[in-house]
């Protein structure tokens, strides 16, 4: 055998098996990297989930709710209340602007409120706007109230009870989300400022 056909013959099963080795331990370090990013995605969804579908709604509601005037509506689900709103007058601040805020974990799993303007007879006169905080709320699908309304000494009112808007002076709001078949939650206390 001459020296050309020697360097012809391709590669021994050393050299193929090195190779193999070589792409084998590239490809682990590829897919490890991967997974890192995949896992570090899903727990940045998770966390914008729990603030824009749980935050931000426990946010907007003790805003809103601490300055109702009258509770108009009290289930486990759904809250109407008319609220005073401040409006804001260069540095000044005054609370003369009645709206109705009606909120509301719907059984298709979206969690909303509407907002509505209304005249010096407490009537609604247009609607303001529509929020929806959330299309992943399981309040109703898992069973678990949004609203748990409480008296003046904190205890819980049962929610069939007649007089429970007359007699509710704080709430306790739990929104509960599902995404990817794991449920997040978040509470809150309402205080009432105006009761």
């Amino acid at each position: 055998m001459n020296k050309r056909q020697a360097r012809d013959a391709g590669f021994t099963f050393a050299e193929l098996t090195v190779v193999i080795a070589l792409l084998g331990v590239m490809l682990a370090v590829t897919y490890a990297g991967m997974k890192v990013v995949y896992d570090g995605r899903r727990v940045s969804d998770q966390q914008a989930l729990v603030a824009k579908d749980i935050g931000a709604p426990l946010e907007q509601m003790d805003q809103s709710l601490a300055q109702n005037l009258v509770l108009e509506q009290a289930t486990p689900y759904t809250v109407t209340a008319l609220v005073d709103r401040p409006t804001y007058n260069g540095t000044d601040v005054e609370f003369d602007h009645l709206e109705r805020h009606v909120i509301t974990a719907t059984s298709d799993g979206r969690l909303t409120e509407q907002i509505y303007s209304t005249n010096a007879m407490r009537q609604n006169t247009g609607l303001i706007h529509t929020f929806t905080w959330s299309n992943h709320n399981a309040n109703q699908s898992r069973g678990i109230p949004l609203f748990v309304f409480r008296d003046a000494t904190g205890a819980a009112i049962p929610s069939t009870a007649t007089s429970i808007t007359a007699n509710t002076r704080r709430l306790d709001v739990r929104v509960v989300a599902s995404y990817d078949g794991r449920s997040f939650e978040g509470s809150r206390t309402v205080f009432f400022r105006n009761r």
